[in-house]
């Protein structure tokens, strides 16, 4: 069998050369990779692809279903990732993953490319459990990465011979545009929040551009009083219930403020009221 790439709309894709009872027949099939600055990694899968059509004979196909291995994959990864991570992995598999997959019993073995790429087609077009349409591209990324890692630890146990996952294409992510509040949106925020027991913590999140994770952590022993100090140490975060962690997200979310004397003056007026 010979193969070779081919450009289409900016995108390779693997074109093989078949022989099917005695006819010559081109299969075309789509990597999802644009044409620039990923030649070598379409020429890799161009390689893993021939080769995965000439072994012979072909292996017996696994009647796992692929649901259960999803769960499997869910337990492996729960001793090896954060609480919050997890519960977010668990809340995509369970709600938006198994169920398409559990309910046509789709067995391991019968995983190609066309079987995830329908479920994520059907996922951006009517995916909103409240029928309201398609998920966001960047939910689609999320289950993608769930059923991409489930589909590699079956190749790592030699269930499958590749991971057909890594061919499907998905929607391109909307460039995020962030915004902030000017000084007068600041200034009427302040005044309808005066008076509320949250007045203070918005002052301060407002202040020094807090995380909703980082304010909601704030506790005594991150206010240094004596050097005039305020540092991130806790988390607390809510997926499917409240985590809360004594520590950062990473490294560069652990920071240091130093006490402005309006910080000073409400971490003072909170602590003694």
């Amino acid at each position: 069998m010979t193969g070779s790439l081919q450009v289409k709309n900016d995108k390779f894709y693997i074109v093989l050369n078949l022989i099917e009872n005695g006819k010559r027949k081109q299969k075309w099939i789509a990597t999802g990779l644009d044409v620039k600055g990923n030649k070598r990694k379409a020429e890799k899968l161009l390689r893993d692809t021939l080769t995965q059509y000439e072994v012979a004979p072909p292996a017996p196909k696994c009647d796992t279903l692929l649901a259960d291995c999803i769960r499997d994959w869910l337990k492996a990864a729960r001793r090896i990732v954060d609480e919050v991570t997890y519960r977010g992995y668990e809340q995509n598999a369970n709600g938006q993953v198994i169920p398409y997959f559990e309910e046509r019993k789709t067995k391991l073995g019968d995983v190609t490319v066309k079987l995830p790429q329908a479920y994520f087609d059907e996922k951006a077009e009517h995916g909103r459990r409240d029928g309201g349409g398609g998920v966001s591209p960047a939910s689609l990324r999320q289950y993608k990465n769930i059923l991409n890692q489930t589909l590699n630890e079956a190749v790592k146990a030699e269930l499958i011979p590749s991971n057909p996952c890594t061919l499907v294409e998905l929607p391109k992510m909307e460039r995020f545009e962030s915004t902030f509040y000017s000084a007068a949106q600041l200034k009427t925020l302040f005044d309808a929040a005066k008076g509320d027991s949250l007045y203070p913590l918005i002052r301060i999140t407002a202040l020094y551009g807090l995380r909703r994770s980082e304010a909601l952590g704030l506790k005594w022993d991150s206010v240094d009083f004596y050097d005039n100090r305020l540092t991130i140490r806790h988390t607390v975060t809510k997926v499917t219930k409240k985590v809360e962690k004594d520590k950062t997200k990473n490294i560069s979310s652990h920071r240091s403020f130093p006490l402005t004397s309006e910080a000073l003056e409400i971490f003072e007026a909170a602590k003694t009221a």
